[in-house]
């Protein structure tokens, strides 16, 4: 079972990713494997620090930047979407999207438990 691009990451509690962890042990096989990807605090924290990213794509402008967790580990993902029409008009999307986030040691800790021999494959 494969759970990638920082899904887990959009749980927005710690208690949510227990549960998955629990329920993806109840379905996995005996000697299944259960990979999975997660963006950090610290990973979280070091994209925070950059300035925003810019795309041209066209006549559409992709712009993103990432806000720093809270002191709840949750942070958010700022993506604008600005179009440039013919006549020189602009149209634009914004669309947030949460995140949490979680220490590596965390993460490991709650998983082990659940999956024998669970390792980091950093």
């Amino acid at each position: 079972m494969i759970c990638v691009f920082d899904t887990l990451n959009h749980l927005p509690r710690f208690e949510l990713w227990e549960a998955l962890f629990a329920c993806t042990r109840a379905h996995l096989r005996a000697g299944g494997l259960f990979i999975f990807d997660v963006n950090t605090v610290t990973k979280i924290h070091g994209l925070a620090a950059y300035p925003p990213f810019f795309l041209e794509a066209g006549p559409v402008t992709v712009a993103m930047n990432v806000d720093a967790p809270d002191g709840n580990g949750l942070s958010q993902w700022n993506i604008w979407l600005i179009e440039r029409h013919r006549d020189g008009s602009l149209s634009g999307l914004h669309e947030p999207s949460g995140s949490s986030a979680s220490s590596w040691k965390r993460s490991k800790m709650a998983s082990d438990g659940r999956f024998h021999g669970a390792r980091d494959a950093r």
